[in-house]
This record gives C-alpha cells, sequence and structure tokens, in this order.
C-alpha cells in the first residue's frame, strides 16, 4: 500500500507481499520523474525479518530500470545546484547520525568527477525522527 500524505508517501509492505514485485513497484515510483511526483514513495515500513531483502530487491530492480545513470539520458537530473547540495546535504545528515546509506550505483560510476546534478537511489535504512529526511518532503 502506497499512501500520499502531504509530500511524506510512505510505503506499507504487508508479510505475504511479494517482495520483487513490490520493491519493483517502489523502485519505479521513486525513480519516474526523479521522484518528482506526488506518489514517489518517501519511505518504506517493512516487517523487520523482509528489510534485507526488500533492500536487494529495491537495488536489483532500480539497477534493471537504469544500467548506467550518468549518461543515460532516460536518468534525470536535479533542477538546480541549490536543490542538489539540499538533497545531498540531507543524505551527510543520515549518515552523520547513524543511518546507513546505500547509493545505488550500478555501474560504478564516478559522481564526483560530474556536474550534472545526477544523483544514484539512496537507499538509506535505520532512519531516525531526528534526520531531516524523515522531517522534509
Amino acid at each position: 500500500v502506497t499512501l500520499e500524505l502531504g509530500g511524506k508517501s510512505p510505503m506499507v509492505m504487508g508479510r505475504s507481499a511479494d517482495i520483487a514485485q513490490a520493491a519493483e513497484r517502489v523502485a519505479l515510483g521513486k525513480m519516474l520523474n526523479a521522484g518528482q511526483i506526488c506518489l514517489a514513495p518517501d519511505y518504506m515500513l517493512v516487517p523487520e525479518e523482509k528489510e534485507a531483502a526488500v533492500g536487494d530487491g529495491l537495488i536489483a530492480a532500480a539497477s534493471r530500470m537504469y544500467p548506467t545513470l550518468l549518461s543515460n539520458p532516460d536518468y534525470t537530473a536535479v533542477i538546480n545546484d541549490r536543490h542538489y547540495r539540499r538533497l545531498t546535504g540531507w543524505i551527510e545528515d543520515a549518515r552523520a547520525k547513524g543511518a546507513e546509506v546505500i547509493a545505488v550505483n550500478p555501474a560504478n560510476e564516478d559522481f564526483s568527477a560530474s556536474n550534472a546534478r545526477k544523483l544514484p537511489l539512496h537507499i538509506i535504512r535505520n532512519p531516525t525522527d531526528d534526520m531531516t529526511v524523515m522531517q522534509e518532503e
């Protein structure tokens, strides 16, 4: 189930859900139009015993959709430098506050050498309410 709740759109996964299918749909919803649609899943609530499999499923689905990112014309970029800095700051805030941050970069591309404002999908595991990613849209 995906909910649209004023900018923070959680996805709730039940124990009987098909993990591969759900992960593919979440990855598509999050990455379509760079996540800039009202129903783009912002975070997932999954049974604890399924968390690793869901993470693996998201990585696999995103990698199939976008095997390369930097030179891929179908993989869009952040609109401007201000928003790029905002998003990367939120990722660093989560990392600094103890979250596990996984960048989904199937081709191991060097984003630091690019000025394209493209970001790979980031999976942030074990966020806390004090992290900016859990407070902002």
